[in-house]
């Protein structure tokens, strides 16, 4: 299938509240929208976004790459052995492959999956956003935690736990923020408590094993996974249950395939999240994420864009989706700037 057009759009969206990313608060997310036309008249649309703070390349960086791909793809098929595509930079790899699947029609063999909702902000409005979570069926909820005061922390889970039903479970994600020390004068304030997992609660994760071991808290790897690829040696750490997979973050599709395939193979769950994506990203996300529909995917920073590129919110507030609806939802040109 040889591609006739191929078309770079540059997006800002604004976010509901400013929130906290990495070193900075996010009040807006821009990004790039990869458009392929093929000679046969179909068309596939991928997201390049990448994360200020966890992205590797800047936005700036994915934008001449993309419009240097844009221009050598016009008139030829895809080659899959194209040495190239594996120097591009994660996020412009993720559209580019995202695009390709759309062009081919190749989604993936079911079409739900379900997901968890995100907890932010001070105690009440988590509480609050518990309370809506719990009426749309949500089994799973991911706090964020190592923000502010360690007591302060430790209240939150207390609240929300005892507000959460008895067959939910609560996942925890720190973002590297304690030492072992302070992790571990976390567990002791709730001594009753074990998450479903903490997500990398360390600064230094050559003491993750440790601190699993002094608490029996189940723990799950995202940026201790960053720069290995899914065939490499991974340090062993005890206690592991889940990896976080952020497309848009490891680039091919292959490798977040490869990544759910190894996690399945090693007992593990691999838990696809994303980075703040637009519609059109979320969208590809949840596709994977019905790879593994047992899995609840960590999409809900979705609800936090203001304004999207599709021409219709993607039915993405509750806690099972159902993909038929969203495949259909067309781009809104309105909301794109193209690049030359």
């Amino acid at each position: 299938m040889k591609i006739a057009r191929c078309d770079v759009y540059s997006y800002r969206l604004p976010l509901t509240m400013p929130l906290p990313v990495a070193d900075r608060m996010l009040v807006r997310r821009d990004g790039l929208a990869l458009h392929l036309v093929a000679e046969t008249g179909h068309e596939g649309w991928g997201d390049i976004a990448p994360l200020p703070g966890f992205s590797r390349e800047s936005l700036a960086e994915a934008q001449q790459q993309a419009l240097a791909l844009a221009r050598r793809t016009v008139g030829r098929a895809r080659e899959p052995d194209d040495p190239r595509l594996n120097d591009l930079c994660p996020s412009v790899r993720f559209g580019f492959d995202s695009a390709w699947m759309m062009l081919g029609a190749d989604a993936q063999n079911t079409s739900t999956f379900r997901q968890s909702a995100l907890l932010y902000g001070d105690t009440e409005h988590c509480l609050e956003l518990v309370r809506s979570a719990i009426k749309k069926k949500f089994h799973t909820f991911k706090l964020k935690v190592g923000r502010g005061r360690m007591e302060e922390d430790a209240e939150r889970i207390r609240r929300i736990q005892a507000a959460l039903p008895g067959e939910a479970e609560l996942r925890l994600d720190a973002n590297r923020a304690w030492t072992l020390e302070q992790a571990r004068a976390l567990a002791h304030q709730l001594p009753e408590f074990k998450p479903a997992y903490i997500e990398e609660p360390l600064a230094d994760p050559a003491q993750l094993s440790a601190f699993h071991e002094e608490t029996g808290w189940n723990l799950a790897l995202d940026e201790t996974l960053r720069g290995y690829r899914p065939e490499d040696d991974l340090p062993a750490i005890k206690g592991v249950v889940a990896w976080v997979i952020k497309p848009t973050l490891v680039g091919p599709l292959d490798d977040t395939r490869e990544w759910q395939s190894r996690a399945h193979r090693e007992g593990l769950s691999a838990v696809i999240s994303s980075s703040f994506e637009s519609g059109l990203g979320i969208r590809m996300l949840g596709e994977i994420a019905s790879r593994d529909p047992d899995v609840a995917a960590g999409l809900d920073t979705y609800r936090y864009l203001a304004e999207d590129v599709l021409s219709a919110r993607l039915d993405f507030d509750e806690a099972f989706i159902d993909l038929h609806e969203a495949r259909n939802i067309q781009v809104n040109p309105a909301r794109l700037n193209l690049l030359t």
